[in-house]
């Protein structure tokens, strides 16, 4: 992506997103990246990713993941899952993006 120069358009128009200046800047990166990737945005609270990122990494065998998927759905936002043969993955998109079934 290029260099993103905030301007005071962005802070007026976009006001809602934040209460300071660097929150609606952070909103704008990150809606910026999500759409020039095509990615969808998450909402997983920072305090679980370390956690998947240690199972991942395999530091421990306590698999996050029920754990992730229970507070998605606490939310509403169930994600779609993606089983392989070697896990349980959450999927980034349709399941006809993958070459694999995806449980819903």
């Amino acid at each position: 992506m290029p260099d993103f120069e905030p301007n005071e358009f962005l802070f007026t128009k976009h006001a809602d997103k934040g209460n300071e200046r660097w929150e609606i800047f952070a909103w704008a990166v990150r809606d910026a990246m999500s759409q020039a990737s095509g990615l969808p945005l998450s909402e997983t609270p920072m305090r679980l990713k370390p956690s998947y990122n240690d199972y991942i990494c395999k530091y421990t065998d306590v698999d996050p993941l029920p754990k992730m998927k229970e507070y998605l759905e606490s939310l509403g936002d169930t994600p779609k899952i993606k089983k392989t043969a070697s896990g349980v993955f959450f999927t980034c998109g349709s399941p006809e993006n993958t070459n694999e079934p995806a449980d819903q």
